[in-house]
Formats: structure tokens, sequence, C-alpha cells
């Protein structure tokens, strides 16, 4: 039976495949990945340097503050009184849990710090029982005034912005390569 209508279109797609298989060759996954990987990094350290990016962190107490000058370690920044836990996200440094790894196709920024977890999600107060006398709380204990929440990481919306912005620029710098 023959066709009542029809369009009908011839061209030379070299060109266009020219392209993409260049587009194709500088497409590299380990190149993405360590972009990714140095985005969240820099925001860690943002974060750290302004002492909150998304939201700022809550003052640190005055007895805090107060026993740092006594001992004379650290100041009044927060968080960065020796900046240990600020320098374990950086690859290569004590207790870093950043890596990447091409095979999983995965970027990882973080940190094994004991002491992050209680900063990201907050410690309520709670009750020291003490097993011997103590010069601070005397015998039997006192009360922590618990940890305020400092969030070190990026919220998962901040996340999909960065990923979605080097993504795009990622996108952008190979489709120029591509084109010259």
């Amino acid at each position: 039976m023959a066709l009542g209508i029809g369009f009908n279109v011839s061209s030379n797609y070299t060109d266009i495949n020219n392209k993409l298989v260049k587009f194709g060759r500088e497409l590299k996954q380990k190149t993405y990945l360590k972009l990714m990987h140095q985005r969240f990094l820099k925001w860690v350290n943002d974060n750290f340097r302004n002492e909150g990016t998304e939201q700022k962190w809550q003052p640190l107490n005055p007895v805090t503050i107060q026993r740092r000058r006594l001992s004379g370690k650290g100041g009044v920044q927060i968080l960065r009184d020796s900046s240990r836990m600020a320098q374990s996200f950086n690859p290569g440094k004590p207790l870093s849990g950043s890596k990447i790894d091409i095979n999983a196709g995965i970027a990882v920024v973080g940190t094994e710090d004991f002491k992050a977890p209680f900063h990201e999600f907050g410690v309520r107060p709670y009750k020291i029982i003490l097993k011997a006398h103590s010069l601070v709380f005397g015998p039997g204990g006192g009360m922590h005034p618990g940890i305020p929440q400092r969030r070190i990481l990026p919220s998962e919306a901040a996340g999909n912005n960065m990923i979605q912005d080097v993504g795009n620029a990622y996108l952008k710098r190979i489709t120029e390569q591509a084109n010259k």
C-alpha cells in the first residue's frame, strides 16, 4: 500500500557525528569526579572559615571561651581551636575520609574525626556521671550543657546545586573543546 503522505530528509551527518565522537573523547569521568571533589572540599573549607555557610553557627559558650583563654589554647573561632577537624577533610591529612574512587564512580568528602558527628547533629544536655571526685563537678558529676548543631557538611539542596553547577560548567567546557 502506498503511503498517502510522507516526509523524506537526506543529509550528510559526518560533521555532527565527528563532533559527537570528539565530545565523547573529551568527557572523562575521572576529571568530573575530581572537579566535584574539589568543589565540595572548597564548600567545607569555606564553611569552617565562615563559621557556617547555609546557617551561621551558634556562638561559643562563654565558659568555653574562658577555658580557652586560660589554657592559652585556641581562640574564639568556632571549631577552629586546633584546625585539626577542618584539615581532616582534606585528602592525605590525618583522619581524612575524603577520597575519589574512579571504579565505583564516587567522590567522597568526609572525615573520620570522632567529634565531627557531635557537631554536625548536635548533642542534647546530659548528666555527667563520674566514678571519682572531680574538681570541676564535685562528687557525683554534673550536667553537660550539650553541643549545639553546627552543620559541617552541605545540605542535600546545597549539594544538589553544587552538582548542577559543576556539571553544567564541565559540559560547557567540553562542548567548547569538542567544537574546536
